[in-house]
């Protein structure tokens, strides 16, 4: 019995209909090019207010949107880490710090489809204070490219 209630917020998630997207180029499922186990595993959603995160049956808001343009097969995106993501990472790591400066941070971002792929651009991070955007650092970089380029799901 214990475990069916703890399963019953997790079936009812991953079975949420769809919110509204947040432009049509842009609907639907995308996976991370490097996710070993395709879409099944790990895959993103960009609705109109977030970025939902489906991984391994759960859905998450990893991104708040708080800013978007989109013109044809660009998109220019002001995102701030979620609460619920910084609460995953804080638990992940050991770092509760995580839990309350991870909602500080905003990224812009451009993102390009090309066909069956999105490309991220123009990386930069707006930290909470007074230094404003910055270009991230190399591991930053890497890590958001790595992430924001996608694939999408056929399902």
């Amino acid at each position: 019995m214990h475990r069916l209630v703890l399963a019953a917020p997790v079936l009812l998630a991953a079975c949420a209909p769809a919110a509204e997207p947040l432009t049509p180029a842009f609907s639907g499922w995308w996976r991370p090019v490097d996710s070993r186990f395709g879409c099944e595993s790990r895959a993103f959603r960009f609705d109109r207010t977030s970025i939902q995160l489906r991984r391994d049956a759960r859905m998450i808001t990893t991104f708040d949107i708080v800013d978007a343009s989109v013109e044809q097969n660009d998109m220019r995106l002001t995102l701030r880490v979620a609460n619920e993501a910084a609460v995953l990472a804080a638990m992940e790591t050991g770092k509760q710090a995580m839990r309350t400066e991870l909602p500080k941070t905003e990224i812009v971002i451009s993102l390009q489809r090309s066909g069956g792929r999105l490309l991220p651009s123009n990386v930069l991070i707006r930290e909470d204070g007074p230094r404003g955007l910055r270009a991230p650092r190399r591991g930053e970089d890497a890590a958001m490219r790595k992430v924001f380029t996608m694939t999408a799901c056929q399902i």
